[in-house]
């Protein structure tokens, strides 16, 4: 993890995830979480990353969960939550800069990253009450190129296993899924019109418009 930038490694525990007595799975209760995102792409696409992050948010037993978008905003790199619920629900909709969010070291690394007591170093973690413990997040991509984070917070003394990372890498799959077809249909309704996501640059490279939604 070299890529890491110095300041931010004293809040970097992935050791724990192999460390940690970690719980059984429960495959039956993920086909079911993951069957009904699936179901609510096909019937409710818009409701899809809300309904994806409630599933990684029970599988886990999380605080709260959401997807982070990486775009730009006035010209700076940034990450939109575009969905969050639990005790994040009330931050849905909050444009950080990518520098001061960990989905920004998540997005420079590219890799699955457990942090503990993130508010030490980032200023916008430090903001939020109740005090975020732990954060478990996980990239997803659309043509090799990272484009959000499936994100799972403890704000209590629930902490994270091994389990709860094979959990959120695989509904990060489906974040990806989700991603790229609500972008291609047009069906992906920013909660912030000012974002730019970085598929804009993705379908102007091939020569595509890019479906935009209105005002």
């Amino acid at each position: 993890m070299s890529a890491i930038p110095s300041p931010i490694r004293p809040v970097i525990a992935n050791r724990l995830l192999e460390e940690r007595p970690s719980r059984a799975p429960d495959y039956k209760a993920e086909v079911e979480a993951t069957t009904e995102v699936i179901k609510a792409l096909r019937e409710t696409p818009t409701t899809v990353l809300t309904k994806l992050s409630e599933a990684v948010r029970q599988l886990t037993d999380a605080d709260s969960a959401g997807v982070s978008l990486s775009g730009r905003n006035e010209g700076q790199q940034i990450f939109l939550w575009q969905a969050a619920v639990g005790l994040f629900e009330k931050y849905l909709g909050s444009v950080v800069i990518h520098k001061e969010s960990p989905c920004g070291c998540v997005l420079e690394t590219d890799t699955t990253l457990l942090m503990v007591d993130p508010g030490t170093v980032y200023k916008t973690a430090a903001q939020v009450e109740p005090p975020i413990r732990e954060a478990l997040l996980v990239p997803f991509h659309v043509d090799g190129r990272v484009v959000g984070t499936v994100w799972v917070i403890s704000q209590s003394s629930k902490t994270f296993d091994a389990e709860d990372a094979r959990l959120v890498t695989n509904i990060s799959e489906l974040a990806a899924l989700a991603y790229q077809t609500l972008v291609k249909l047009g069906d992906l309704e920013l909660l912030s019109k000012t974002v730019q996501l970085v598929a804009d640059s993705q379908f102007m490279e091939r020569g595509q418009p890019f479906p935009r939604q209105a005002a």
